[in-house]
């Protein structure tokens, strides 16, 4: 028996067939984002991320409860780890959890987040916000 990340294979002697091919898929239960800082290892919850800021090759990762993490990945890194289905880049430096959409600000360009935080967005973005928000 040979596994790899996506398929099984078997080999069947009982069988007319030498091989039968089982594909598996693999569903992430975990559905946290790990930081990792020189004490620690924090695990944050998807749901409970608000929005990720850039600071050139740091981000930061702000929560619904007030708090933020400093993690030593670009964000790039750290949304290529969090569900497209949840998380959308509004900016070159920002990076939102659309559960979390309050408002959209459309003479200022900015997106208000849950506990009246303001972000904004980029004009080349403006299209496919809208249209992802039926707006």
């Amino acid at each position: 028996m040979e596994t790899n990340n996506h398929a099984l294979t078997i080999q069947l002697s009982d069988c007319n067939e030498p091989f039968k091919v089982i594909h598996v898929t693999k569903k992430t239960l975990f559905n946290k984002l790990s930081v990792v800082s020189n004490e620690e290892i924090r695990f944050i919850a998807f749901e409970d991320i608000l929005y990720c800021k850039s600071s050139s090759n740091y981000t930061t990762i702000f929560t619904r409860k007030q708090k933020s993490y400093l993690c030593s990945k670009t964000l790039k890194d750290v949304e290529a780890r969090l569900p497209q289905d949840y998380f959308f880049r509004i900016h070159q430096s920002y990076l939102i959890n659309l559960q979390c959409i309050t408002a959209l600000k459309k003479q200022a360009c900015e997106i208000e987040l849950d506990n009246q935080i303001f972000i904004p967005f980029s004009r080349e973005k403006k299209p496919e916000l809208y249209k992802l928000l039926n707006a």
